[in-house]
């Protein structure tokens, strides 16, 4: 995805709506367009997605 105003790029990012119980729904998690900027002098630009299993999640047996 890209767009946003000039030095912007976007993306979509997968946020939690509620926590899920049992296996998780497509309607436990909305997508959001989410700018990112360029990084200013002495900045870095870093991100990085977070496996479930690296949060702790647990889906109930």
């Amino acid at each position: 995805m890209s767009g946003g105003g000039a030095g912007c790029e976007s993306r979509g990012e997968r946020h939690l709506l509620s926590r899920p119980v049992g296996r998780p729904k497509p309607e436990d998690f909305a997508l959001v367009e989410a700018e990112i900027r360029q990084p200013g002098e002495g900045q870095v630009l870093s991100w990085r997605g977070v496996r479930g299993a690296g949060r702790g999640v647990r889906i109930a047996a």
